[in-house]
């Protein structure tokens, strides 16, 4: 099996506060036009990020029309059709990030997006050649999967690739299903550390060092982890894409926090 990132998809199991949603389903979100970046990068919370243009995950091309910064600050990532063709929207860190916590604040009613609609949010070494597809990833993902890969009703996973040179390992991967029942604050939540990587699912806007209101958590922690869990700081990436086919509408996500603490 290979990474949804890959060439092809493996079954089911990913970058900042993320929100992939229908435009006309968000709530409590600036609707003020926010400029297009003018250039491939974006600086945001401290960090640099390089936007896809082009090839990505899924069905639909990245697009750097697709992502830009309002007056709050947030980030909005979209998949929109223009011209009659989606493009989706991607961006990955110019640094690398390793071993410590990676929280992302997330608004909007990412329970119920669009069956088609991915939000990745996920450390991912290959972009920066360590190691290659399938390897060195750790996601935290919300997406129906196109109601066709979950074991049963799923509209998260988290999912961890192993380290460089083990690919024939494959993938760990919980997939679940989360409820906000009708809430739009979700905090998604990441620790990696050299023997585990433990995902956490909030609801509400919860600081680094606080854990309340837990949705879901899940600790990997394998009796082999420098084989199964990735050793070398990575860039970190935040996507929104389409699995499989598009959308019946505009798509669009708010990231309106990113924080990395290192271990």
């Amino acid at each position: 099996m290979t990474s949804r990132f890959g060439t092809t998809i493996r079954p089911c199991l990913l970058a900042a506060l993320i929100v992939a949603i229908p435009a006309c389903n968000a709530q409590a979100i600036d609707n003020s036009k926010p400029a297009a970046p003018a250039s491939p990068t974006i600086s945001w919370k401290g960090h640099t990020w390089k936007v896809t243009g082009g090839g990505m995950a899924g069905v639909a091309k990245g697009n750097p029309a697709n992502v830009s910064i309002d007056s709050h600050g947030y980030v909005h990532l979209r998949i929109v059709k223009r011209d009659g063709t989606y493009t989706a929207s991607e961006i990955f860190s110019t640094d690398r990030m390793g071993y410590g916590t990676y929280q992302w604040w997330i608004q909007g009613s990412i329970d119920n997006m669009d069956k088609s609609t991915v939000l990745g949010l996920f450390p991912y070494g290959p972009v920066h050649h360590i190691g290659k597809d399938a390897e060195d990833e750790l996601d935290i993902e919300f997406s129906k999967w196109n109601n066709t890969l979950c074991k049963g009703a799923c509209n998260a996973d988290f999912t961890f690739y192993p380290a460089t040179g083990n690919i024939s390992l494959g993938p760990t991967e919980r997939d679940f299903e989360i409820n906000l029942n009708g809430g739009t604050l979700t905090t998604a939540r990441l620790v990696w550390t050299p023997t585990s990587v433990t995902g956490t699912i909030m609801s509400g806007l919860q600081p680094i060092g606080t854990t309340a209101n837990v949705l879901k958590t899940w600790t990997f922690a394998p009796t082999d982890p420098k084989a199964r869990i990735p050793q070398q700081p990575m860039p970190t990436g935040m996507n929104l894409w389409c699995f499989k086919v598009l959308p019946s509408s505009d798509q669009q996500v708010v990231l309106r926090d990113f924080q990395f603490v290192p271990q």
